[in-house]
């Protein structure tokens, strides 16, 4: 694993993820929907100023809740609601826990 990294940008953060190894199916890097969708269906996004006030590299966790599970029992994040059916759960991560978070999202064999 790297040093500390701060992404910029959603873009920068996607490469990053995957030059550590993580998968994703899906990217979307369009203006006002951007987003990226790892192996596991758990989705990741750099936001500012929304609405419910979640801000910074905010996780969308799958309905199966393993990383989500996995990214709580170490770090006891707040679990917020997420509208969409596929991924309920919303998480935000600082950028000081990215590089554990993403050895956590490695553990599920989908984000390989």
């Amino acid at each position: 694993m790297k040093e500390r990294y701060e992404p910029e940008d959603l873009e920068e953060l996607v490469a990053y993820m995957e030059s550590c190894g993580i998968r994703f199916s899906s990217k979307r890097f369009e203006q006002n929907n951007r987003y990226a969708i790892m192996g596991s269906k758990t989705s990741v996004r750099i936001l500012e100023d929304a609405r419910d006030g979640i801000n910074g590299i905010v996780l969308f966790c799958h309905k199966d809740k393993e990383d989500l599970n996995r990214i709580n029992a170490r770090y006891h994040k707040e679990v917020f609601p997420n509208s969409e059916a596929t991924r309920p759960y919303k998480i935000s991560i600082t950028e000081d826990e990215l590089d554990g978070v993403i050895k956590l999202l490695l553990e599920n064999g989908e984000n390989l």
